[in-house]
């Protein structure tokens, strides 16, 4: 045992069977002896064999403190040291319930070294007590995480005080960290709930098969966008876009190999896209793509080459090359056509247009009157 270190273990009355020898106690800072469970005794909490660590220079003001927790009505095991070598062994090896620190120690302070120990056992209840008494030691003491801050002569006047004290200390902590252990769980949860959530907005925001945006959710941006245009006077324009001939894989090669082809090309076309737009599947094999601060001749070549890379990008489906080609309608916002219902009607009319000319094209055109623009680009 280090120099000024001493272990002595004490007990209030009724007296108790002697606990275990120390040798078989707590070989590792980490397994430390079993502690009692709380219970309660009328409106005072009661903890018993609470494990005390006195840490005072004077022998005589550590029998002092030893003598008035043995004049209360809890059961303690008592660790005494002389400084903060021996009291940082003595915490490690035994984990303390309440370390009751002497205000001034050999070579520094009791709130510096409760500031050490409490990084090494934060389920600890450090007290600082001292000599006389100090308001802004006291105030110092607290702040830095006391949870009492005790005066000798009071004690010695009043033996029953310190013991009040510590079991108050005790009490405290472990609410805290039964505090601490609900809060956690509450953020387990509430990342659990966080998590569902997300699943719960992409199932319902969301196409199954391709992960892109469904229908109804892709329509109601088309709306917010709509808005954010027209706003701040900016181009929108917007593609339905349909696979040709989509029907003859899934009747050749199996709903299985169309529904990979379906994602593949979703992807394809993905990946053409700017982060700032848009795409969800609006129907069996037809896309509905926002393309935002963009005017009409602008999504056209947009349009025109994403229909040229659908062609020359063959689709793998198991051991089968697929070659595939897409039609396109393009609608654009303008000061005749405002709302999501007619840019998409629109739109529809020139996807229509794009399937009659012999399909694999791309048809632009502001309406479907004979005087309005009309661009067949195939």
């Amino acid at each position: 045992m280090q120099n000024g270190e001493q272990v002595n273990m004490s007990s209030a009355a009724p007296p108790s069977p002697a606990p275990p020898p120390l040798d078989n106690w707590a070989s590792t800072p980490g397994d430390p002896p079993h502690r009692p469970a709380m219970v309660a005794r009328g409106s005072t909490p009661l903890i018993a064999e609470l494990r005390i660590l006195i840490v005072d220079e004077s022998s005589a003001d550590r029998l002092l403190l030893r003598t008035a927790l043995l004049r209360g009505t809890s059961r303690y095991q008592i660790f005494e040291a002389a400084e903060g070598g021996s009291a940082v062994d003595l915490t490690q090896r035994y984990r303390p319930d309440a370390i009751i620190l002497d205000y001034r120690l050999p070579g520094q302070d009791g709130i510096s070294l409760m500031t050490e120990l409490s990084k090494l056992h934060s389920d600890g209840a450090f007290l600082i007590i001292t000599r006389q008494g100090d308001e802004a030691a006291a105030v110092r003491a607290m702040k830095s995480g006391a949870a009492d801050y005790l005066v000798k002569d009071q004690v010695l006047r009043d033996p029953i005080r310190l013991d009040r004290a510590v079991q108050a200390a005790v009490y405290t902590k472990s609410l805290e960290r039964e505090n601490e252990r609900i809060l956690e769980a509450l953020r387990q949860r509430n990342l659990e709930l966080e998590q569902l959530n997300k699943k719960l907005w992409v199932m319902s925001h969301t196409d199954e098969l391709t992960s892109y945006f469904n229908r109804r959710y892709i329509q109601a941006r088309l709306d917010e966008e709509i808005l954010r245009s027209s706003r701040y006077k900016l181009p929108l324009s917007i593609v339905l876009v349909d696979l040709d001939h989509f029907k003859r894989i899934n009747d050749t090669y199996g709903h299985l190999a169309g529904d990979r082809a379906l994602q593949a090309v979703a992807h394809l076309i993905r990946s053409a896209l700017r982060d700032t737009d848009l795409i969800g599947r609006f129907g069996g094999e037809e896309f509905l793509l926002i393309l935002t601060n963009t005017d009409l001749p602008g999504a056209a070549v947009f349009c025109h080459r994403l229909c040229e890379r659908i062609q020359h990008h063959p689709i793998c489906v198991g051991e089968t090359m697929l070659s595939m080609t897409a039609s396109f309608g393009i609608a654009a916002l303008s000061d005749h056509h405002k709302t999501a219902t007619e840019l998409l009607r629109i739109a529809d009319k020139n996807l229509y247009r794009a399937k009659e000319a012999g399909r694999n094209r791309v048809v632009a055109g502001l309406g479907d009157s004979s005087d309005e623009t009309f661009v067949d680009i195939s």
